[in-house]
């Protein structure tokens, strides 16, 4: 009856169950362990141990399994074997994951309770192990940890930073581009509450972003904000960040999920937007010009720049305008024309320039021209438009005295000529209708040819004549003017007649048609051959001027830097010595700039990286310093090509700090380091010039916090102090773990 029961019982559990005794011989099982793991009847089963029935096992598995998984279920049954009989020897017990080839085809993860039983007296009689299928919930943990990577991945990818508080506790869980975001690694931010983060928000944000994040948190609303955070090398970015509360039954808070992005760059590009848009509406007002948005659909009319100016109406009153009676004010004489090219503008969308009087308030009229641009909705139809109105009055009457000097020009182009052939001029006439060149003036001196030669040429055969190396420029010089008109200079090679090329000086003006095209252009040519020639030997003996006035200032330096050391000689003081060498370690730093503008080859600006490593190493041999105990590390880049007027100032900086390490940085013959950092940084936003820094540091015994080195006494942090404001840097002085001077400039 018992026996019966038992039977009942395990057979109704849903769990794999079995049972043994003392020398580890199956007592029981229920039909799910028979079919699912073992795949034997229960006769074949009970009455056996494991090691009995391996080779029946293995004959089921067969079907289900390639030989090598059978060898290894083997070996792990084998060893299932010893771990059961090992707990029955200790009468101990055991819960632990297992994965488990099972009879019907499937592999499963099993959580595993092995338990021995023992009779009253305390001996064990035997064990049961109940085996709990985990396998979906072993999937489900693999599959979120699988999404939490790819999750996790995302964020970091996308610069995202999410963060989970737990309000009870005050803890935030951080993931996503902690790093990339703050600068600090996930370990270090971590620890990061609330508290500590409020306290990385920019001071000028800080009060307004936690008043209204604590507004969010009563009301319950998502937070939305934006705001300055100093990341770990103490610069700011600028991040937005969005956070949602979650409620408990209560209505109280109890979690916070949200996510923080850096806008720094969109942030600036809104920034730069809306300078430019200020700037632009700034030139339009200055520039004499009017910006108008009209809105078709609404009759609404957005006015900017100089209306008042052109128009003679308030701001006010021109944004009342609308079609209506903005055509009112078009000249009668031009009002058909210009409706008409409205018209034309609304029915194909396209850009369209046009030219009118206008009648400003006063009642006089004005030349005005109109460039504008329609934008479409979805069925291509204009409903807005964009464009600028600006007078053109001026230039009008400008167009018509150039027209008047151009009838002018002609009648006297013939006197032009003659003085031309005289002075030795080459004049030249380009009609671009024709294609022709007329040449005149000084035809055969200039060039070599001829007046019939000269009758042949057109535009292609006269740019042929410019040297092939010239040629590509002076031709973009000529469309560029053909398309935009105005006067122009280039100086360029010109071959002659027979073969040899002469220095042509290219004056010009390109003169326009009543339509405002280019029509033609007319020049002078003057051969400057030998001005040419008389400028380069000019050049050369400057050249030659600067090298020896360098060459003398240096030779001056170093008889003043002997007469320094000489006059050193006549002192016993230490003090007095050092001034001396002090006064000539200066006096050598100038010395070597102008050494070094000597050899350079423009003579105006010096490789400074050159010029340091033979200041530094002066600088050492005058100390005679052992090169064992102090070591001079350079890290710079190579070939910073710096002016005059900057590098004698900064290489009196590096010889004053240089020598203050050397003297005071390490006392009692210490061992150590001095180090030169210099290297462009970045190119500021206003300005094209590079940004540069030099450090100069030590590890030596440290800099005395009594000295105030912006306000010191003795004559090398006074020079320094001068100096840095002279090339317009700043100097910051660190003192942990030795001495550090920071200059940017």
């Amino acid at each position: 009856m018992e026996q019966n029961l038992l039977e009942t019982l395990l057979n109704s559990m849903l769990n794999p169950v079995f049972y043994k005794d003392r020398k580890g011989v199956f007592k029981g099982c229920n039909e799910i362990f028979q079919k699912q793991i073992l795949g034997l009847a229960g006769e074949e089963i009970i009455g056996h141990s494991l090691p009995d029935i391996i080779g029946k096992i293995l004959s089921v598995f067969s079907r289900a399994y390639p030989e090598e998984d059978l060898n290894i279920l083997k070996e792990y049954m084998e060893s299932c074997h010893r771990k059961d009989m090992e707990l029955l020897d200790k009468g101990a017990s055991e819960i632990k994951e297992v994965d488990f080839f099972c009879a019907d085809g499937i592999k499963r993860t099993f959580l595993a309770n092995r338990t021995s039983y023992f009779s009253p007296e305390g001996e064990v009689l035997g064990m049961v192990c109940v085996l709990q299928d985990i396998t979906a919930i072993k999937q489900a943990q693999e599959n979120a940890k699988k999404s939490e990577a790819r999750y996790r991945m995302i964020t970091e990818q996308t610069g995202q930073l999410l963060f989970e508080e737990c309000v009870k506790t005050g803890k935030i869980n951080w993931k996503g581009a902690i790093e990339g975001i703050t600068g600090y690694t996930p370990e270090e931010f971590k620890n990061i509450d609330i508290s500590a983060f409020s306290e990385l928000i920019h001071p000028d944000d800080r009060e307004k972003v936690l008043g209204k994040l604590y507004q969010s948190y009563e009301s319950g609303e998502r937070f939305n904000g934006e705001f300055r955070f100093r990341r770990k090398d103490g610069t700011y970015t600028y991040l937005e960040g969005s956070a949602a509360f979650l409620k408990d039954s209560n209505e109280c808070v109890f979690r916070s999920l949200g996510v923080l992005k850096d806008i720094s760059e969109s942030k600036l590009a809104r920034e730069e937007l809306k300078k430019s848009e200020e700037r632009f509406l700034t030139v339009a007002e200055y520039t004499g010009q009017l910006v108008f948005d009209y809105d078709l659909l609404s009759g609404k009319n957005n006015c900017a720049g100089a209306i008042e100016n052109l128009t003679g109406y308030s701001p006010e009153e021109y944004q009342a305008f609308d079609i209506r009676y903005w055509a009112e004010h078009v000249h009668p004489e031009d009002r058909e024309y210009i409706l008409g090219v409205h018209k034309k503008f609304l029915e194909s969308g396209e850009m369209q320039q046009a030219e009118y009087r206008f009648k400003k308030k006063d009642g006089t009229y004005i030349d005005v021209e109109d460039q504008v641009v329609g934008l479409k909705d979805e069925k291509g139809r204009v409903w807005r438009i964009l464009g600028t109105m600006k007078d053109v009055t001026e230039r009008n009457l400008a167009l018509t005295e150039r027209k008047l000097a151009e009838e002018e020009l002609a009648r006297s182009e013939e006197r032009y000529r003659l003085i031309a052939e005289r002075t030795g001029l080459l004049l030249y006439h380009e009609n671009y209708a024709e294609g022709r060149v007329d040449v005149g003036g000084a035809i055969r001196g200039v060039m070599g040819y001829n007046s019939d030669d000269a009758a042949k040429f057109c535009e292609e055969e006269w740019i042929r004549l410019v040297h092939p190396d010239d040629r590509e420029e002076v031709g973009a010089l000529h469309e560029r003017c053909k398309e935009e008109g105005g006067s122009f200079h280039a100086e360029y090679r010109m071959r002659r007649k027979d073969g040899t090329y002469f220095c042509a000086e290219d004056e010009g003006v390109y003169l326009l048609d009543e339509n405002g095209r280019v029509c033609k252009a007319v020049g002078v040519i003057k051969d400057v051959t030998e001005k040419k020639k008389a400028e380069e030997a000019l050049a050369k003996i400057e050249e030659v001027r600067k090298k020896e006035i360098h060459h003398r200032i240096k030779n001056n330096l170093q008889v003043i830097s002997s007469l320094l050391s000489l006059q050193a000689d006549h002192f016993e003081d230490r003090k007095v010595k050092e001034a001396f060498m002090e006064s000539q370690d200066r006096v050598i730093s100038m010395s070597l700039i102008h050494e070094e503008l000597y050899k350079s080859v423009d003579l105006e600006t010096l490789d400074f990286i050159a010029y340091l490593r033979k200041l530094t190493g002066e600088l050492l041999s005058s100390y005679s310093l052992d090169s064992s105990l102090i070591r001079l590390i350079m890290d710079t880049e190579e070939h910073i090509y710096l002016g005059m007027d900057c590098a004698i100032p900064l290489g009196m900086i590096i010889n004053e700090l240089v020598t203050n390490s050397l003297k005071h940085a390490f006392p009692e013959e210490r061992e150590g380091e001095i180090r030169i950092e210099f290297n462009r940084t970045q190119n500021s936003s206003t300005s094209s010039q590079p940004l540069f820094t030099l450090v100069v540091s030590d590890n030596g015994s440290g800099f005395s916090e009594k000295v105030d080195f912006e306000n010191s006494d003795t004559l090398g942090f006074q020079l320094v102090n001068a100096l840095v404001k002279q090339i317009e840097g700043e100097v910051e002085l660190k003192r942990n773990h030795g001495t550090e001077f920071r200059i940017n400039f």
